[in-house]
């Protein structure tokens, strides 16, 4: 039984873009904090909330993707089961 399983590549890419965002807020972060902007403190404050909202968002995906391979995966038991049987 040999089985080829792809994640959705909808999720994926919003996987993708959403890490590729995360490191753009961490960069505007990191930045503030190495130069001590207190003009942007308050901003960065708020993408550290932000952050956390979209590590839960990618995680969430996460969780999805693996739950469409785990159906994938159990469909191709079952109907290797029943190919079996029929024999």
């Amino acid at each position: 039984m040999t089985t080829e399983i792809k994640p959705n590549n909808r999720f994926v890419k919003m996987a993708y873009y959403i890490s590729q965002l995360q490191d753009e807020v961490q960069i505007v972060i990191d930045e503030t904090e190495k130069n001590n902007d207190l003009r942007m403190s308050d901003f960065a404050e708020r993408l550290v909330d932000i952050q956390n909202y979209l590590s839960g968002i990618k995680g969430e995906i996460g969780d999805q993707i693996g739950g469409l391979i785990i159906d994938q995966i159990d469909d191709d038991v079952y109907k290797h089961k029943t190919e079996l049987s029929d024999k």
